[in-house]
């Protein structure tokens, strides 16, 4: 098991609920179970930053070891600025409580980032670590000028930018290469190559290691394990690059007397050795939510062509033991040519690519029951998708109407891009009921805590019995683990994709392989359950 030092970790009630952990003692729960030496700390409970700073610290010493394991992260806003005597303690806290980091927030706090720059000047003697999640960054008024201003106005401080999916890459990396004391954290980015990217573009020495989310598991671990770099350049990513961020000596000598490795204490027989770089042979594995094609805009990646694409998916097959994937066309919208064009693409090894048909409500006179039965007469197609957000259409309306008399007729598997607008858990599962010969896969299993709530409702009602839940991308509910959800679904009901190649085969691996579920529900999840359900030999 490698070293680790997490860029963030956070606990305590906010207005909208929990963001993070519960408490602190979950946090250090969470650190012991994954093997995490260390990690910077915040609390959320409070918006005073005084209060709430002086809540942390005596959270950190009521659990044991917390002075050597947790690093403070110091809530900094305006209000302490104008609170007669609260900048002087606050001082006097960050003084006495070495080594630390500073955490800004000023959308949720409501203050322009370059605002803070008076109540920076009175820390810079510190040099402080400063760090702000990629969401405060969002509004133009508290945008990545404005960090950019104070990285140049304070050169021997060090800002990291946290927390960030594939829509704020962008923002992230445009302040990272706009100033050398910008840095980014690779928590949350899932996208594939993500890190192989950063460290390219950026260098490795701006790229850090962290565990942000309770639902995001051990996926951030498996993305550096298996990311192309040196084990130099990785050891850089998990915890060298954070210790090179404090100036002070001491600083850094206390992290790295306090940097050593723990061994991991999840509850099932795999994660150990993936973790450690061994891959995976344990048993079948079968993703039934894949794409081939041009990839978004927004999603940074380096495999662009068919080709490229279906040679990667063929090394991680080999890698991880995947048998089949199954994938539907992203990119290209012309319904005809998006076909044509993936079956030439993988043309001879339909043994192991499969696809769905890419149903869209928009073009209902192209998929004529002639065209599909074409399709299908190839033996590549083994299913349907549809993605009702982003083709603006509500799955309820009659322009589904061919898709769903087709899957009807022929018993066919139908994918749905599964998120809380047009495609939500409760419509997918209001169709899949008027439709029962039908298997309706919610892709992503409703996004979000929401969603995910609405799968639990469905997994409980009879009438939904031909509905299934497939999990890539579902780390972003974040109340809801897998495991806790295992409690209201059935296991043999649960489906493994990627949502490869825009997002990572490993972090998604990675986050299933990392919770607390029982080796025979994994075997069943990672496979067995699409091999029934697709019929797949």
């Amino acid at each position: 098991m490698s070293k680790y030092i997490s860029v963030g970790m956070d606990y305590g009630m906010t207005v909208s609920g929990y963001e993070g952990y519960k408490n602190i003692q979950a946090v250090v729960k969470e650190m012991d179970r994954l093997g995490i030496c260390q990690s910077v700390v915040e609390y959320n409970g409070l918006s005073n930053a005084l209060a709430c700073n002086k809540k942390l610290l005596a959270d950190i010493d009521s659990v044991p070891n917390g002075r050597q394991r947790l690093i403070p992260a110091f809530n900094l806003n305006m209000g302490a600025l104008f609170q007669r005597g609260a900048m002087e303690q606050l001082v006097e806290m960050m003084e006495n409580n070495r080594p630390h980091c500073v955490v800004l927030k000023p959308d949720s706090h409501g203050f322009q980032l370059m605002s803070i720059e008076e109540v920076l000047e009175k820390v810079k003697h510190l040099n402080p670590v400063i760090l702000i999640n990629e969401k405060e960054l969002r509004d133009p008024c508290t945008g990545v000028d404005d960090l950019v201003y104070l990285a140049k106005k304070f050169p021997n401080m060090r800002f990291v930018v946290r927390r960030f999916i594939f829509g704020g890459w962008n923002r992230a990396y445009n302040a990272a290469r706009q100033a050398e004391n910008i840095y980014i954290d690779i928590s949350r980015l899932h996208t594939m190559d993500a890190i192989d990217i950063a460290c390219e573009h950026l260098g490795d020495h701006k790229v850090l290691w962290g565990h942000s989310r309770v639902s995001g598991m051990g996926a951030a671990m498996a993305a550096v394990t298996y990311a192309d770099l040196s084990e130099e350049s990785k050891d850089k990513v998990r915890w060298g690059n954070f210790v090179s961020l404090f100036s002070d000596p001491a600083d850094r000598a206390c992290l790295m007397a306090n940097l050593k490795e723990l061994p991991s204490k999840v509850a099932n027989s795999f994660w150990a050795p993936f973790v450690e770089g061994k891959g995976f042979d344990a048993c079948p594995i079968y993703d039934v939510h894949t794409h081939l094609g041009y990839t978004a805009v927004t999603a940074y990646v380096y495999d662009l062509t068919f080709e490229e694409q279906v040679a990667t998916f063929e090394k991680n097959m080999k890698r991880f033991n995947i048998k089949k994937i199954v994938s539907t066309v992203t990119g290209i919208h012309d319904p005809v040519e998006c076909h044509q064009l993936k079956e030439a693409a993988v043309k001879g090894k339909e043994d192991r690519f499969k696809g769905y048909i890419r149903y869209n409500p928009n073009y209902t006179d192209v998929f004529t029951e002639e065209y599909m039965d074409e399709r299908f007469a190839t033996g590549y197609y083994v299913g349907l998708k549809s993605l009702p957000h982003y083709m603006k259409v509500d799955l309820r309306d009659e322009r589904y109407a061919p898709m769903f008399e087709y899957a009807q007729k022929h018993s066919l598997p139908i994918l749905i891009h599964n998120d809380m607008s047009k495609g939500s858990p409760k419509i997918c599962a209001e169709m899949a009921a008027k439709y029962p010969n039908c298997k309706m896969l919610l892709g992503h299993s409703g996004g979000g805590d929401a969603g995910r709530e609405q799968c639990h409702e469905i997994a409980k009602d009879p009438r939904y019995s031909n509905v299934y839940f497939e999990i890539c991308g579902s780390w972003l509910a974040n109340s809801w683990t897998w495991k806790d959800s295992l409690e209201h679904i059935d296991y043999t009901r649960v489906l493994f994709g990627t949502d490869a190649p825009v997002h990572s085969v490993v972090w998604e691996l990675g986050h299933l392989l990392s919770e607390d579920i029982p080796d025979e529900q994994l075997i069943a999840i990672l496979g067995g359950n699409a091999k029934r359900i697709f019929g797949f030999d």
